[in-house]
């Protein structure tokens, strides 16, 4: 299998190594597999049964060329990547039995069993063994460059662990993450040598400016070996299409229907990872792009000419999704154009350009008709009430980017009695002020707590410990707007130092 750029006008392709080290490519465009794998019905009833980690080696085999990573070692290198999670299942599926108001199976597909309780472990911890796999083969080392919206970057510090072949630069956005989600990581990094935290006065959308400046210098992207394990990275994309297959296996073991999935979207990763599930060939009916109060996919998706704008970002309750510029969206455009990069091209360059996004009226037809994307926006009023009626009706807690789903999913007409999976994100207990703002309950944020621990989930008891806890990291400040590309090549300049 090879890989090429989305922008590429050139036949030129890479590696599977030389893809994940890139992380973007050097025009800009973001890496696709040259093919999709097509699996068919027989290959997915053999799959029936599978635990999560078999069924991670079998389709990521499909992608990694035997040569370079022969079968023993990547089986290792899979299984060990889940040895710090808190549940042996890796991922959990759990069915919501009442106050659902549907003819259909509702399931929350629960992938956030990792050591920081987000579904971003699971790519993270996979992409993180295979980078240290070729980097420590090679004798060479490499700056991760991350930007945050909350979860990937506690994520990409944890996986990273122990890893004498990565360092790792991570910027979040100031006060628009959850206490849980700052301590993972300035509190982590303290402890952490190859780790740097920097807390950005700003949006996530706007840390990744300087971000994408730094990877569109390739002279200084080269000579520091810069890479990146945001869902940029082509690796993060094919383990979560891994997720869609597990869903739809655990929730239609005949392999006889459709099933309807129900994503949290906010940069667009997973959703598109479901996209390439589906044309592997996986039955699925609905992929709804599920968005909060920043909403511009579920605006051009829904639109009647294909145009949308960005507006301003609204801090909501589910702030890991508090994005308005889903930069993944330029892969399933390149998807739904049969891999027209003019096209993905002009796409992509107006929408960084003008914060306006328009898409072909063919483009858009293919996007809802070949690929099966819809969309859904909740409110943050919406989000809390799912909170309150799941926990009410089910006894069962979810976090409020996971509530974004379920709302979507209790709120779209479904067009036969097939199954619904909503893909759930995180562990409540990252999110606690939010929860007891849905909840109510008369015990607050203790009640909420000892519901948790009730579960004696080892992660959780981990997370649980870092809720009053604090700590310093550098601060790229707002009246120095300008200087926040600087800064950051200063950073990744001291970082490499020989």
């Amino acid at each position: 299998m090879r890989f090429r750029s989305t922008r590429s006008e050139h036949e030129k392709t890479f590696s599977f190594e030389e893809a994940v080290m890139m992380g973007w490519a050097d025009d800009g465009g973001m890496i696709m597999p040259e093919r999709i794998p097509n699996i068919t019905k027989e290959q997915l009833i053999s799959w029936v049964g599978l635990d999560y980690s078999t069924l991670c080696f079998q389709i990521l085999r499909l992608y990694i060329d035997e040569s370079e990573i022969d079968s023993p070692t990547l089986k290792e290198l899979v299984s060990n990547s889940f040895k710090s999670f808190g549940d042996s299942k890796i991922v959990v599926m759990q069915q919501l039995e009442s106050g659902v108001s549907k003819p259909n199976q509702v399931y929350v597909c629960e992938l956030w069993h990792g050591p920081t309780l987000a579904f971003k472990d699971l790519g993270m911890s996979v992409l993180m063994s295979i980078l240290d796999f070729f980097l420590t083969k090679n004798k060479k080392h490499l700056l991760l460059l991350v930007g945050t919206s909350g979860d990937t970057g506690p994520s990409s510090i944890a996986a990273a662990a122990n890893k004498n072949s990565v360092d790792v630069v991570c910027l979040y956005p100031k006060g628009r993450v959850s206490n849980v989600q700052e301590s993972q990581m300035t509190c982590i990094s303290k402890l952490q040598k190859n780790a740097f935290v920097v807390a950005v006065e700003g949006t996530s959308d706007e840390l990744d400016v300087a971000i994408e400046k730094v990877f569109a210098d390739i002279d200084f992207k080269h000579k520091h070996n810069i890479g990146t394990v945001n869902s940029v990275n082509i690796c993060r994309i094919l383990v979560q299409s891994i997720n869609f297959f597990y869903g739809y296996l655990q929730a239609c073991p005949s392999c006889d229907k459709e099933v309807s999935f129900f994503v949290p979207t906010g940069a667009a990763g997973h959703i598109t990872a479901g996209v390439i599930a589906k044309v592997m060939g996986l039955p699925i009916s609905t992929l709804c792009a599920a968005t909060n109060d920043n909403d511009i996919l579920h605006r051009l998706l829904s639109s009647s000419d294909g145009v949308a704008t960005t507006t301003e970002i609204v801090q909501t309750n589910s702030p890991a999704m508090d994005i308005q510029m889903p930069y993944n969206l330029e892969r399933i455009i390149y998807l739904a154009t049969d891999r027209n990069f003019v096209e993905v091209q002009n796409a992509m360059k107006a929408f960084k350009e003008s914060g306006k996004i328009t898409l072909t009226p063919a483009c858009l037809a293919a996007i809802h008709n070949v690929l099966g994307v819809s969309s859904y926006s909740s409110s943050t009023v919406s989000v809390s009430q799912t909170i309150k009626q799941i926990w009410e009706k089910n006894n069962h807690l979810i976090d409020p980017h996971t509530a974004v789903g379920v709302n979507a999913a209790l709120n779209v007409q479904i067009k036969d009695d097939s199954p619904i999976v909503c893909m759930g994100c995180a562990n409540p207990v990252k999110f606690i002020d939010s929860m007891n703002q849905a909840l109510q309950l008369p015990s607050g944020t203790e009640g909420i707590i000892e519901i948790l621990k009730k579960s004696g989930h080892p992660c959780v008891t981990s997370v649980l410990h870092l809720l009053d806890q604090t700590a310093e990291c550098h601060i790229f400040e707002v009246d120095k707007k300008d200087t926040w590309e600087l800064q950051l090549r200063e950073i990744i300049e001291n970082r490499t130092k020989s």
